[in-house]
């Protein structure tokens, strides 16, 4: 943890720090530091779109940043994703309404993925064994077998969300 926090301390664009008891290997370390020139671009995008981040912006093991951008509509979203540095990678999960804390599952999923999910149950796709495919699903609603795979993808990413804390 010395090195980690000595490291920290040398570095320019480091502005403070703090780093938790070390537990059983692990500890949270909280940084406060000026952001790369594509991520400083992606934070000005609330003073020149209609949108707003949904702080706090998070960090994922492979080194990406999660970040919620919220806009009233789906263009507002869309023309401020177009504005951002050619550099950034973004993927989005999810377009819709704004979610509160706590809002209940079902209410974060999108129509189609409720659909989806409801089919994919009614099939017996999450049965033990499994008794239906992404083609069988894909089948009844007239979609794609890997259109069915990313939306059951993006559901069960939600699921395990929920459950990290």
């Amino acid at each position: 943890m010395d090195d980690a926090a000595r490291l920290l301390s040398e570095n320019a664009d480091v502005l403070g720090h703090s780093i938790s008891s070390e537990q059983g290997g692990s500890a949270l370390v909280y940084v406060h530091a000026y952001p790369p020139p594509e991520l400083k671009e992606f934070l000005k995008l609330p003073r020149t779109h209609e949108v707003f981040f949904d702080f706090p912006i998070g960090s994922t093991q492979d080194g990406r940043h999660r970040v919620v951008l919220i806009g009233e509509t789906n263009q507002v979203i869309q023309e401020a994703l177009a504005d951002l540095p050619p550099t950034l990678d973004v993927s989005i999960e999810r377009i819709g309404p704004y979610l509160e804390a706590g809002t209940p599952l079902p209410v974060q999923l999108t129509d189609r993925q409720r659909e989806v999910l409801n089919v994919a149950l009614d099939l017996g796709y999450y049965d033990v064994p499994r008794q239906a495919t992404h083609q069988d699903i894909a089948d009844r609603l007239e979609l794609s077998a890997g259109t069915v795979g990313e939306h059951l993808q993006k559901i069960e990413s939600r699921v395990f969300e929920a459950f990290r804390s």
